[in-house]
């Protein structure tokens, strides 16, 4: 059997949705990609869900991405062995073929729907459609405003005296857990191991588990995981190591982890709203390097800022869950004006193609 890993490519953030999506494969490297169109209920995850149980049962590898907005549905799957990949390629993470038939192409799963019985529901659906974009918009408003509390608020105890600390103590881990340069650049994948979803805040621990024996975790009430990370991705890549760059997904221009799994070793910021953090074998403690009499002035107004973000981020949550019942009432009226023995049976000759 082959092995399944998750990853998500977007995410519910401070900026409205961010998307990595067009770092889903390498194509220029040779990978292809099946750029899947097709509305709701049209079964494209499915699809995808079906193409990589096919791969896994064949012993090949397989990476899947999860909706950010829903996680137990798809948005791609990827075979690494078969340099081939499927991806949901509609709003909001829409993606055009670049060299058609050469490197992707298109799959129109939206030929199964029966057209003429589905355009009577056209009024129902324009409303729900409307209401489901309107509920998304809220739950981007409470987004930027937890977004913004983070930056500004979050992380000022530390001075760049604090951060230069930091940054040697990162160094320092690198010297002694990388190794020597080998005068190769590894190569970086971007994805996000956490999402603000209709399920809450979420972290796919399984995915770091899989990739990496070793997990540190790093200290982060005061914001600095990221200097630190960011220390080591660029140590990582001068030493020639593959790494995956894991984002926040509240503020996406910050980096929640950093996975490396030629070393099967990784290192995680702490993050106890969307994760335990028990699972890690050590802590780095980034905190302690902050000198106690510049936080202990603003321990109150940190606590507070701590609780009016996961408070927003709880009212962000319920909304993404609202949006998420007006988009499975969309699908229940798709659903059964799709022909799904067509889709399948397409799906199965998909199969047949990657199995040869």
């Amino acid at each position: 059997m082959g092995k399944d890993t998750y990853f998500f490519l977007g995410a519910n953030s401070g900026k409205g949705f961010y998307s990595f999506y067009d770092s889903f494969a390498d194509t220029e490297g040779g990978d292809f990609i099946w750029l899947i169109k097709g509305g709701p209920g049209c079964g494209k995850s499915s699809f995808m869900r079906r193409i990589g149980k096919a791969a896994r049962e064949a012993g090949l590898d397989a990476e899947y991405i999860r909706c950010s907005g829903d996680p137990d549905s798809l948005d791609g799957v990827f075979i690494p062995q078969k340099h081939l990949g499927y991806m949901d390629a509609t709003a909001p993470h829409r993606m055009d073929c670049l060299l058609p038939a050469a490197r992707d192409s298109y799959l129109d799963l939206g030929a199964f729907y029966d057209v003429d019985a589905l355009r009577r529901h056209r009024t129902r659906l324009a409303d729900l459609n409307q209401s489901y974009k309107a509920q998304y918009g809220h739950s981007y408003s409470l987004l930027a405003a937890a977004g913004n509390l983070d930056s500004s608020v979050l992380c000022s105890p530390a001075a760049e005296a604090d951060r230069s600390a930091v940054r040697k103590r990162a160094a320092a881990a690198a010297q002694r857990e990388f190794g020597r340069p080998t005068g190769k650049i590894g190569r970086e994948m971007h994805r996000f191991i956490s999402a603000i979803s209709c399920r809450g805040l979420m972290r796919l621990e399984e995915t770091a588990t899989a990739l990496c024996d070793r997990i540190l975790a790093l200290d982060d009430e005061l914001g600095l995981a990221d200097c630190y990370l960011q220390v080591l991705r660029c140590e990582a890549a001068a030493r020639g190591l593959d790494a995956v760059i894991c984002h926040d997904p509240l503020v996406p221009h910050k980096l929640e982890a950093l996975l490396l799994p030629e070393l099967r070793l990784g290192f995680i910021a702490k993050r106890p709203l969307f994760s335990n953090d028990e699972n890690y074998d050590r802590s780095i403690r980034l905190d302690a390097m902050v000198p106690r009499e510049q936080v202990l002035p603003i321990r109150k107004k940190l606590r507070a800022a701590g609780k009016l973000k996961a408070a927003l981020l709880n009212e962000a949550v319920e909304a993404l869950k609202e949006a998420k019942a007006m988009h499975d009432d969309i699908e229940a009226i798709y659903n059964p004006h799709v022909d799904f023995d067509g889709l399948y049976e397409l799906c199965d000759r998909h199969i047949e193609m990657l199995l040869k």
